[in-house]
């Protein structure tokens, strides 16, 4: 098998085992032995832990590092930014899919008093009630049902919000929207690890807290850890990161309340 002389993916002229088009490796008799296949497997097992673990240690624990890594082209060693934020989003609605961080309830949506940009939100649903010919209580059941897997489906569109937020003070240091798109997968991978771990940490204790012993801290490590990958990232100093770094928190809110509300209405018409 190595006396090809075209690459069988390219076409490409051979010059040695692998092509120097695309990358792609000959084939040869041994690379079916059950030796080479069990090795492979084990390599390929061995490799992804690697990656895993070099990649949310620098995430979690050496701000803008993973980011400024991927844009000046180490990349072997880490995981690529979407498969980093597919990961910890999938952990972030295992573990809290019943949390309204990025939804609503129905018991605060769906209610007479619930009204936002004009919209009538318990009309609406009774209207749909009435269409479905189902009583209110049973809409808001089959709301409360989807609305999880919807805000989990739409939860990407947050990353070219936040791009969009960080470019304005950054795009002279980085003009490549891309790199923003990076930014803004690393900053929201990182804050769904934040809230799990901070999460269950705070269910641990005996006494319960209100909301405020949940969103502040959050929040305030949030900003901390932009402002340090900020700071990373731009070469600026402290005190302009801080600067840009609240800005950042305070647009992500209100990203975050839009969203909230747009994936909430969208999955209340669409029932």
């Amino acid at each position: 098998m190595t006396n090809n002389k075209t690459c069988v993916t390219c076409d490409a002229a051979l010059h040695g085992l692998y092509c120097h088009e695309c990358g792609e490796r000959v084939v040869e008799a041994k690379d079916f032995s059950l030796r080479k296949i069990l090795g492979d497997g084990l390599d390929a097992f061995t490799n992804l832990d690697s990656k895993v673990f070099k990649s949310f240690k620098r995430l979690i624990f050496k701000p803008g590092t993973l980011t400024e890594a991927y844009y000046i082209g180490q990349r072997k060693d880490y995981l690529k930014p979407f498969q980093i934020f597919i990961l910890t989003n999938i952990f972030f609605f295992i573990f809290l899919s019943q949390l309204d961080l990025f939804l609503i309830p129905s018991k605060w949506f769906i209610v007479k008093d619930f009204e936002i940009f004009s919209f009538d939100i318990e009309g609406t649903a009774q209207n749909i009630a009435d269409r479905r010919e189902q009583s209110l209580h049973e809409i808001k059941l089959i709301y409360d049902q989807k609305i999880a897997a919807t805000s989990k489906l739409f939860m990407v569109l947050l990353v070219p919000a936040l791009a969009a937020i960080s470019y304005p003070i950054a795009y002279k240091k980085l003009p490549e929207y891309g790199k923003h798109i990076i930014l803004a997968l690393h900053l929201l991978s990182f804050f769904f690890i934040l809230a799990v771990c901070y999460t269950k940490l705070f269910s641990l204790l005996p006494i319960e807290l209100e909301s405020s012993y949940f969103t502040i801290p959050i929040s305030s490590i949030f900003t901390i850890y932009t402002i340090l990958t900020f700071k990373r990232l731009f070469n600026e100093s402290i005190w302009l990161s801080i600067v840009k770094g609240i800005y950042f928190f305070i647009f992500l809110f209100v990203a975050i309340f839009i969203y909230r509300f747009l994936v909430s209405y969208y999955t209340l018409i669409s029932l």
